[in-house]
């Protein structure tokens, strides 16, 4: 399926088979980064062959690495619509001091990245915003950074990154709480895998990281034992499973992963455990860490036992991804039939039990991949198969989605 706006009619109540989940965007882009790091460009040029089928995002992360590899006086990086690709590359470029621009499509534009920029700024980069433009010269120096917590981790993962290559010690002092700090982990982890050493210290105000730059990257382990299956992707499958009383082997999760979206095990344990409680059971999950997979968790909460009202908190967040999430999921799951309301910063969703009425209108999926992904999975448990827009939208994180689909005996229709 191609096309920018395509529109489809999905109905998985029927899907059953088994599927290899698609590889973890979260380590590709970090795992292409270190290799590029390593001056192993090969492993960049080749990672199809490893990873499968790539997904916008990591196609962009992996383009712009080698545009790095040509070595031009001026490099002009397009990042597409991926913010993690652009919050990696521009501390990146900063700290090579290489003269570049990176180029920002569609709803990167409108992405957060100026508590980035101004630390960037204090140690020695020039930046400047041109519309869908930004342009970077200078050259990072090391010291102290300070990053606030809540707004994302990525700055902290893309300093980590940008400093390993900067001579002399830095500090990456994060005020408050950190929001998603397991991905900060994961990236603390793949620079181990290649021979980067990092420390950690926090208290009661405060997380600092510590680095020594001009380390060597050297990969120690293969691309096999650090490429691993995408658990933000798994947790929707691993829902609509639940919902089909098991009839899709999901494979390629790794259980001891250190990607924090895994927490969806026991996410869905404790929905089944409340099964067996009294009525009017109230749940609540603070997902501050893990929005990912909030779209799974309020499809699983919809389709709860009546009397069950579920709470997913600390989600304000998602109003600042590829589209205000924390909107369109409320807007996707209603139309459908599930009830679910907007408090602050949180959902708060009531359980049917019961198969969702579905509507035959088109569900608008505000062109993001994750609310794509919600729509169709949706169709596992509503009267009417699910119509939606920007069907290819998905292939920004997940290409072979609907592919998965069909092989699993879903109907798939384009209108």
């Amino acid at each position: 399926m191609t096309g920018d706006n395509r529109h489809i009619r999905i109905d998985c109540k029927a899907i059953s088979g088994s599927i290899d989940i698609v590889k973890s965007k979260s380590i590709l882009h970090r795992y292409l980064i270190c290799s590029f790091l390593s001056g192993d460009i090969e492993r960049v040029l080749n990672i199809e062959s490893v990873a499968g089928k790539l997904s916008d995002d990591i196609k962009a992360t992996g383009d712009c690495l080698i545009e790095l590899n040509r070595g031009a006086e001026y490099t002009r990086l397009i990042c597409g619509e991926s913010g993690t690709t652009m919050r990696f590359m521009l501390p990146l470029v900063a700290a090579f001091g290489r003269p570049a621009e990176l180029i920002l499509n569609g709803s990167l534009k409108g992405r957060p990245f100026s508590e980035l920029a101004k630390e960037l700024i204090g140690h020695g980069a020039d930046i400047l915003v041109d519309g869908s433009k930004i342009i970077v010269n200078g050259k990072l120096k090391p010291g102290i950074y300070r990053v606030p917590g809540n707004i994302s981790s990525q700055y902290i993962s893309g300093l980590l990154l940008a400093l390993s290559v900067v001579d002399g010690r830095s500090e990456i002092i994060v005020d408050g709480q950190i929001k998603s700090e397991p991905y900060i982990e994961l990236t603390r982890d793949i620079m181990k895998n290649f021979g980067i050493s990092t420390e950690r210290e926090e208290n009661d105000r405060e997380t600092t990281y510590s680095i020594r730059g001009g380390q060597r990257y050297f990969p120690e382990k293969t691309p096999e034992e650090i490429i691993e299956g995408d658990w933000s992707a798994g947790a929707m499958w691993l829902v609509a499973n639940e919902a089909l009383d098991g009839s899709i082997d999901i494979r390629g999760l790794k259980k001891d992963s250190l990607q924090g979206d895994r927490v969806i095990v026991g996410i869905l344990d404790e929905f089944n455990d409340a099964v067996s409680q009294s009525n009017n059971r109230k749940l609540e999950f603070d997902l501050s860490d893990y929005p990912d997979i909030v779209p799974a968790v309020a499809l699983r909460a919809v389709i709860a036992d009546k009397g069950t009202e579920t709470t997913i908190s600390q989600i304000g967040t998602l109003r600042y991804k590829e589209s205000d999430r924390l909107s369109a999921i409320q807007e996707i799951l209603s139309k459908l039939g599930g009830m679910i309301r907007i408090e602050g910063d949180s959902l708060i969703i009531s359980g049917i039990r019961s198969s969702l009425k579905g509507t035959k209108e088109t569900i608008d999926v505000r062109g993001d991949h994750r609310m794509a992904m919600l729509a169709a999975m949706a169709s596992v448990v509503t009267e009417e198969p699910v119509k939606i827009n920007n069907a290819d939208c998905v292939n920004k994180s997940y290409p072979g989605f609907w592919e998965d689909i069909i092989k699993l005996g879903g109907v798939i229709d384009i209108l």
